[in-house]
């Protein structure tokens, strides 16, 4: 917050050694650190009173419920484009159903080939 470094550090003891003298010292920075242990306790309670009176954890509470809920519905937009893309990518018959002439392949026929030794049979028998 300060952005204070060592340096900076030495010259305020130094300073205040020179100023308040060795013998006071340990007490002033007693006092320092006390009334500065105080200013952080009085933001702290401001600060949670605050956050209690505007109601801050619901507050994130809500955001936070609402970053879910997207998340959610991405994630079945997604899972939804997959199913679509699966049932769009497969033709399935449904099980209780028969395959009609339209659906068997060309090559398929519903009388087996006549091999050419049958047909030969057939023209000296006369049929």
């Amino acid at each position: 917050m300060f952005d204070i470094g060592f340096p900076e550090l030495m010259i305020v003891f130094v300073v205040s050694l020179l100023v308040i003298g060795p013998n006071k010292l340990p007490e002033a920075i007693r006092t320092v650190a006390y009334y500065v242990g105080r200013i952080r306790r009085t933001f702290t309670n401001l600060r949670t009173e605050l956050e209690n009176e505007i109601g801050a954890d619901e507050v994130r509470q809500q955001l936070y419920n609402e970053s879910i809920i997207d998340e959610l519905k991405q994630a079945k937009a997604q899972v939804q484009d997959v199913i679509n893309d699966a049932s769009s990518a497969t033709d399935m018959t449904p099980l209780g159903k028969e395959r009609t002439s339209a659906d068997n392949d060309p090559g398929e026929t519903a009388e087996p080939p006549t091999t050419p030794s049958d047909d030969n049979d057939k023209a000296r028998s006369g049929t």
